[in-house]
């Protein structure tokens, strides 16, 4: 992180506390994109932390953390995404699981959203993020998925249920 940018965030806070006082003064941000553009796994660093972190570190000790959690907090475009994606966070960033739908490979117990994340689930419980199934309601919902058992698969909102059930997770475990 830039240390400028440590610098403007401390500055922002100077001003804040000279208007008057405050109950509580949190860093909100998001890093998580309008749409993702890849398939398979990958990180994305969590600048919003890292600057957090960094602004905590230079002598904020009251500033909370605040962030809009798996989801870009503007609407994206209006239509049916052809992919499933679990977005998680862990300490290292983001990882995201996204793979692309495809009606011909799924199995005949599973629609093709069902089946689609099961696999994004088997590459996530696989890579060395995964924080295990007695984390959360979510990480279970993954493991259970990616183990072929799992209810609700084929819904639309489960990859975003599982998601913030494990962001949430996360951030409570980071505050202690």
């Amino acid at each position: 992180m830039a240390p400028q940018r440590v610098e403007q965030v401390q500055a922002v806070l100077d001003l804040v506390r000279v208007v008057g006082p405050v109950r509580s003064t949190v860093l909100l941000s998001g890093s998580i994109p309008r749409t993702l553009n890849r398939t398979d796994l990958w990180q994305q660093p969590r600048y919003e932390e890292q600057l957090w972190n960094e602004v905590v570190a230079a002598g904020a000790g009251d500033l909370r953390f605040g962030d809009y959690g798996v989801v870009h907090p503007i609407a994206g475009p209006g239509f049916r995404s052809k992919h499933v994606a679990v977005k998680y966070s862990c300490p290292a960033g983001w990882v995201y699981s996204r793979e692309r739908l495809t009606e011909d490979e799924h199995s005949g117990v599973d629609s093709s959203l069902a089946h689609t994340l099961r696999r994004t689930c088997r590459r996530l419980v696989t890579s060395e993020h995964f924080a295990g199934p007695r984390f959360s309601w979510g990480d279970r919902e993954v493991a259970a998925a990616a183990d072929g058992r799992g209810n609700g698969l084929g819904r639309r909102s489960k990859p975003v249920a599982i998601a913030t059930s494990h962001h949430l997770a996360y951030l409570a475990a980071r505050d202690r």
